[in-house]
Formats: C-alpha cells, sequence, structure tokens
C-alpha cells in the first residue's frame, strides 16, 4: 500500500513517459535513436528521383540514479513503543526518495529544454525572470501556448509550477472553477487554466532567485524506473534490531524530441 500511495503522490509520474521502463531488462542504458528530416524535390517525368540517406542519431538514457534512504529500528523501541514505530519510518524513508526522483526529474527541464520563457516573451527585460501577478498570468500562458505552437502536436499542454504560481492563478481563475485547496493533494493535479493542465510541486530547481517551471507537452521527458522504491528489511547483525531500507534506481533524460516541447519558464 505504500508503494500505491507513494506513486500517487508523485506530479512527475502524471507527466513523465514512463515507457521505457520495458526496455530495462538487458542493461542500464536505453537507446532511443531519431531521424534526420526529409526534404522535398520537384519530380521531372522520366528522369531519376534525388535519393536522400535516412540517417538516424543515436540517443541514449543512462539508469544512473541510486539512492536510498535506511533507519535503524531497535527491537526494545519497537516493542515499548505505543505508535506504529516501523510504518512511521517507512513513510519518512519513502517520502525521502520520492523527493528525490521528483527533484531529478524537474532539473531535466533546465537542462533539456529546447528554449527558455521568461520576461523579455511577455514585454519586460529579456533574460530576467518573470514577476508573475494577476495582470500578467493569463498573458503569460497565452504567449506560452503560441511559443510551443505546433510542438504540443495534439500533447496534452501542462504546467508544473510552485505553490506560489498556482495561487495567483488560482486569485485570477476562482470563477471558473480552479481550486488549489480542493484538487493540489490529488496527485499533484490543480485544475486547467488557459488549455493547460496545472501541477504542482515544491521540487521544482530554483536558482537565481528564480523558480524553472515546466511548461509545455506531457511526457517529453522520459523517467525510466529500473528498481521501482522498495523496502528492504534486515536483522542487525550485531544489535537487536532490524535495519529498514527504501531503495530506488532510475534514470532521466530529455530526448531531443521532448525537450522541443517544453519551455523553462523562470519565474521570480
Amino acid at each position: 500500500m505504500i508503494q500505491d500511495n507513494l506513486y500517487k503522490e508523485l506530479s512527475a509520474m502524471k507527466v513523465a513517459d514512463l515507457k521505457l521502463k520495458k526496455f530495462l531488462a538487458h542493461g542500464t542504458e536505453v537507446h532511443f535513436p531519431y531521424f534526420g528530416a526529409l526534404t522535398t524535390t520537384a519530380y521531372v517525368k522520366g528522369t531519376d528521383v534525388t535519393v536522400q540517406a535516412l540517417a538516424s542519431t543515436d540517443e541514449y538514457l543512462t539508469v544512473d540514479q541510486q539512492w536510498e534512504s535506511s533507519f535503524y529500528l531497535d527491537m526494545i523501541d519497537q516493542r515499548q513503543n505505543i505508535y506504529a514505530t516501523m510504518e512511521a519510518g517507512v513513510r519518512e524513508a519513502t517520502d525521502a526518495i520520492k523527493q528525490k526522483i521528483e527533484t531529478v526529474f524537474y532539473a531535466a527541464v533546465v537542462t533539456g529544454a529546447y528554449d527558455t520563457m521568461d520576461d523579455g516573451d511577455i514585454g519586460g527585460a529579456n533574460g530576467n525572470g518573470i514577476a508573475l501577478t494577476t495582470a500578467n498570468v493569463a498573458k503569460t500562458f497565452s504567449l506560452g501556448r503560441a511559443k510551443l505552437g505546433k510542438a504540443l502536436n495534439g500533447k496534452r499542454a501542462v504546467a508544473v509550477v510552485s505553490y506560489a504560481v498556482a495561487s495567483i492563478i488560482e486569485q485570477l481563475a476562482t470563477s471558473t472553477g480552479f481550486s488549489i485547496q480542493d484538487s493540489a493533494f490529488k496527485n499533484g493535479y490543480s485544475g486547467r487554466f488557459m488549455g493547460f493542465e496545472i501541477y504542482v510541486s515544491e521540487n521544482l530547481s530554483t536558482a537565481s532567485s528564480r523558480t524553472h517551471c515546466y511548461f509545455g507537452a506531457a511526457e517529453a521527458i522520459s523517467l525510466a524506473m529500473q528498481i521501482s522504491p522498495t523496502v528492504l528489511i534486515d536483522n542487525d547483525p550485531l544489535k537487536a534490531g532490524k535495519i529498514v531500507k527504501v531503495i530506488s534506481v532510475f534514470g532521466v533524460k530529455t530526448f531531443i524530441k521532448g525537450g522541443l516541447r517544453i519551455l523553462d519558464l523562470q519565474i521570480l
């Protein structure tokens, strides 16, 4: 039950591309090549066609994230405590792993997005973060969709934002039914706004006094879980107690085609 709750609480799981997991049985790398674009040539009757090379470029995801969270539980404490010490400890350890998965996942927005969206895109200073307010939040989201353009290609448009940004959206959009209080803790989902599914995360990357939000298509970042968060309980050989370990092994990658569908939305 703990494992199910863990997955339901991860907003990253709602916007990640998870399909590469099935290829992990044969190693720690998943190769995912892409083909170059082909062009058209005017055809002249009776002449040879222009034959183009169907060249591919290899990209791969490396399962290089190995994390654990462990604790020791003495038999005396386990017997004397009136509360469920083991259950509480496992909950804390799995939460630590959950936070790490999300932190690594959303860092891929910064490193893999093909473009940023900052103050210059809404008429301010290029390179500066956006000081988001109720006066410019609708404009920001509208221009964001326009900047993504055909890159969405029919996919779900998602925005993963901080609680501060969600609060600004809510202040503007309560009349449309958007309510962070009612839904923010259901898989991180907080409603729809300007055509985007809004998700909330506290694990977005922050640097230079700005928050890097995910703005684009769902499933643009790949997350491959080789070992889902797993609880292991062993007897300590030298003590009268148990060592409880929660371990996860995974990899995250923004492939070149996925990066074309993401904007690094930079908010002050």
